[in-house]
């Protein structure tokens, strides 16, 4: 089971991978993470699915969905 501090880790990491995966597609300028919207791992903790939103300065709305595979608490790498 996950402790408080390994599922900070992640949630960190998370936003570093959203972040990433929205600069493909804009301007990093223009980029401001609302908020993560869900962070659902399955029983084994395992794997994480995180969906995202994010607004730009122009008012486009972009969002995300991805599986992360958790490889060790604060370790993530996308599956």
């Amino acid at each position: 089971m996950l402790n408080y501090q390994d599922e900070q880790t992640i949630k960190r990491i998370v936003q570093d991978v959203v972040h990433d995966e929205v600069k493909k597609q804009l301007e990093p300028h223009d980029i401001k993470i609302d908020k993560i919207l869900k962070i659902v791992s399955d029983d084994r903790k395992e794997q994480v699915v995180i969906k995202a939103r994010v607004t730009t300065h122009h008012k486009r709305l972009v969002k995300i969905e991805r599986k992360l595979k958790i490889t060790s608490p604060a370790e993530v790498a996308i599956a």
